[in-house]
């Protein structure tokens, strides 16, 4: 069963980690350039805004969903 979770956040946590691949291509190509400092720098501040959002926003959510399947499933509904 698919978690209920809206297609932005998960949008969001996805293009974060495609620009994160992209940055982590650019260190790269800037250590072959000697560049690194600025992708470096590009790359921590992506994470340092990603993380907060994927603890603070999609783990939860993912948690309660789980809870809430785990429930349904092992916990009998009581009748009327």
């Amino acid at each position: 069963m698919a978690a209920p979770l809206t297609a932005g956040a998960t949008a969001v946590m996805r293009s974060e980690h495609a620009q994160m691949r992209e940055l982590l291509r650019d260190a790269r190509a800037g250590c072959e350039a000697m560049l690194l400092t600025d992708v470096v720098d590009r790359l921590l501040l992506l994470i340092q805004q990603h993380n907060p959002k994927q603890e603070n926003v999609l783990y939860p959510t993912v948690d309660q969903t789980l809870a809430d399947q785990l429930r349904a499933r092992f916990v009998p509904q009581r009748a009327g």
